[in-house]
């Protein structure tokens, strides 16, 4: 081998000690970043056991103390919302109705006038007597003569009078002359009536006038009774014997 080969072999051969070491100097390298990964590794876990040990720990205090603790109490309930009373409907401001006379042809627009009232201000008529009383301090006339009898009697009319339903119905078949029958909650009661001879169109009740043994005599023109409303109710047929 001459000189030229073996300057060519040494050459080559510190070549290949250059990278043997390089190659020594990276895997040193590796080595060590994977011993500090390891250890790193290791922290972290060593890290997770202990805080798993921590919140293991309390979690079993806290069951603990539930076992321990005394039963809760159920929570008060509510009270109950007092019930509101109703509310007071508002009154209305009505006219007064016109007053009545006993004339039939203003008698449907008198008690038209009256339930308005009634219906609209029901705080104010609560009962039937304060209907009646109301409808007694609006009459005039004959009509308002007849109420004033009443009131001051006491009568049942002024008390139920309203809701019991007092009207004429019917004209009645009975013996006496001009029969006529009122339904007071839902009870027939007949009248007769015949017109006394003493005075111009005053009607006598039938039943007194026998009682008395008033004699009677019979028309020469009968007379025909209406109801305040403009119904005919019945004809007068007799009159008491003038005296």
């Amino acid at each position: 081998m001459d000189s030229a080969d073996l300057k060519n072999l040494q050459t080559s051969m510190a070549a290949q000690v250059t990278k043997i070491h390089q190659h020594a100097t990276q895997l040193s390298t590796v080595g060590r970043g994977v011993e500090e990964l390891s250890k790193r590794q290791e922290d972290f876990q060593a890290s997770v056991t202990s805080q798993v040990n921590h919140l293991a720990g309390q979690l079993h205090q806290v069951l603990l103390r539930l076992d321990t603790a005394p039963p809760a109490t159920p929570p008060a309930e509510n009270p109950a919302a007092a019930p509101t009373g109703p509310v007071a409907p508002i009154s209305l401001r009505l006219a007064p109705p016109e007053k009545f006379s006993g004339n039939s042809g203003d008698c449907r627009t008198f008690l038209v006038q009256c339930d308005l009232h009634f219906k609209l201000n029901p705080a104010a008529f609560e009962s039937d007597q304060a209907k009646v009383a109301f409808i007694v301090s609006h009459l005039t006339g004959r009509a308002a003569a007849w109420a004033t009898a009443e009131w001051s009697r006491d009568s049942n009319i002024c008390h139920e009078g309203y809701s019991a339903g007092f009207q004429p119905s019917r004209a009645t078949s009975s013996p006496m002359p001009g029969g006529v029958e009122f339904s007071i909650n839902n009870q027939t009661v007949t009248h007769g009536v015949l017109i006394d001879s003493g005075a111009d169109e005053s009607l006598m009740d039938w039943s007194l006038a026998r009682q008395n043994q008033v004699k009677t005599i019979p028309l020469t023109h009968p007379v025909t009774a209406s109801a305040l409303d403009g119904r005919q109710l019945f004809r007068v047929t007799h009159c008491t014997e003038p005296i």
